[in-house]
Order: C-alpha cells, then structure tokens, then sequence
C-alpha cells in the first residue's frame, strides 16, 4: 500500500504545480507555459507509471488497464463534479446577471483548474493506482507459489489450496482499527489434466473459531494451473489485483477446505 500511495503522491505533482501557477499569475500566456512544464513532468511521471504496468502484463499477466465497468464509474465521478462546478457558479451568474464576458473572465480559471484536477483524478485511477495495487497483489502470488511448493499433493487429493492473504488495505493503524481484512485463496491443480473443481473453504481466526465459509466452485481448472479463489461478482466488478476471496472483520490465521473433483477425461 505504501507504494500506491507513494505513486498518487507523484502523480499528483503536475496537478499542484499548475494550481500554483494559476494563484501566482493573472495572463494566460504566462499559464500556459507553466502548463507546459507540468506536462512535461506529467509525461516523466506517468511514463515511469507505463514501464510499471507493462512490466507486471509481461512477468505476471495481469492487464495493463483497470476494469472498464471501473473505469466508467471513475468517468462518470470525475465528469459530474465537473459538472457541479459549472451549474453552480452558472446559477450564481444568473441570479447576479453577470454578462458572459464577464462571467469567463471571473471563472476561467476555475474550469481551468477543475478540468486539469478531475483530468488529474482519471489518470491517477487508471495508471497510477493500478501500479502499486499491482505491486501488492504480485507480493500475494509469490507467496501463494512459495507455499504451493512446499505442497504434497496425492493422486487422491490433487488439489491445494492455500491462504494468500489476509490484510488490511489501510495508510495508519488509526484508519485500520475499524477496518476489514481482505482475505485471497489460491488453488492449485497438481495433476496432469484438468480438473473441475467444487470447493468449500473454512476461515478461522487465532483462537480457531470459524469466522465465515466460502463455497467456490465448480470450476474447471487447467492441469498445473493455479487460480484465485473469488465470486462470479468480484470477477465483474473488479480488476484482478483488486479481487478477493470475502473479507472478515478478523485477521484469518488459517483455513481448512474440503472438496470434490472430477477429470475431464
């Protein structure tokens, strides 16, 4: 998480540098080239974001961009408050009569920095974030190998599952006190053809109390192939370093699943 926020923190260095630009000088002429200086380091700065994510599609797979259903609910954000911006201070106008000319001259800098700002936020959701999520969520799958290798499956229990993960997603310990922990439960099918794959899995926490079961499945699973465990809603909402198994308000110290499973010979 640290790197996330580290990375929005950078990303938003050409934002706070334009707005500063703005209360510091009255011509467009002189904003503009200030907007050019912020450009150029906008390019440095999510171009450093580009080399991040492609590195994660070529090592891990993952995809180079956010989910479109999340990105369309981050557009439809970004563009309302916009939006809010300009009929509110167009109603103000109105009620004042202010004339057009008048009313640029008074706001133009407004929309300026608002539509830089909301501009700012989409690029930080598609780029940025995505960048240090997918740093997080490529730790979980090197951990999820390490102890799939340390796995002994059996002709008859080929299958393993193992906890990836169960953390909080938060800055302090402040804002975590009343947070959730996301748990993630890898799956993986030892044996040498697929496998459809019924599951249920049972989280505990320290003092061995069950906090929640998750039903998983059936699924088909390629042989040697190891998947995230995670619902049909989470596959559709989310993107794949942001899914996770269910969330429990415990940390979960272990699990214990039982399955069934069938070949597809």
């Amino acid at each position: 998480m640290i790197l996330t926020y580290f990375l929005i923190l950078l990303g938003s260095i050409p934002m706070v540098m334009f707005l500063f630009a703005v209360l510091e000088h009255r011509h467009y002429h002189i904003l503009f080239r200030h907007l050019f200086l912020c450009a150029s380091v906008w390019l440095v700065v999510y171009g450093i974001a580009t080399v991040i994510n492609f590195q994660y599609w070529s090592d891990y797979q993952l995809p180079f961009l956010p989910k479109w259903e999340e990105v369309k609910m981050m557009m439809i954000v970004v563009v309302g408050l916009f939006v809010l911006v300009f009929l509110v201070t167009s109603v103000i106008s109105l009620i004042q009569r202010t004339p057009v000319r008048e009313w640029m001259g008074i706001h133009g800098k407004l929309f300026l920095v608002m539509g830089t700002l909301c501009f700012n936020i989409l690029m930080i959701f598609i780029f940025i974030m995505p960048a240090g999520q997918k740093h997080d969520y490529s730790m979980i799958l090197d951990r999820a190998q390490e102890q799939f290798e340390e796995a002994e499956p059996t002709e008859d229990d080929p299958v393993v599952a193992v906890l990836a993960a169960s953390q909080q997603n938060c800055f302090s310990s402040t804002n975590c006190r009343n947070s959730s922990y996301d748990n993630l439960v890898m799956v993986k099918n030892f044996e040498d053809q697929g496998l459809l794959v019924q599951m249920e899995i049972a989280f505990l926490n320290r003092e061995k109390e069950v906090m929640d079961v998750f039903e998983f499945g059936p699924v088909y699973i390629e042989a040697g192939e190891a998947v995230p465990v995670v619902s049909k809603r989470e596959v559709k909402k989310s993107s794949v370093w942001d899914r996770w198994t269910n969330f429990t308000e415990d940390h979960t110290a272990f699990i214990q699943y039982r399955y069934r499973w069938k070949s597809d010979s």
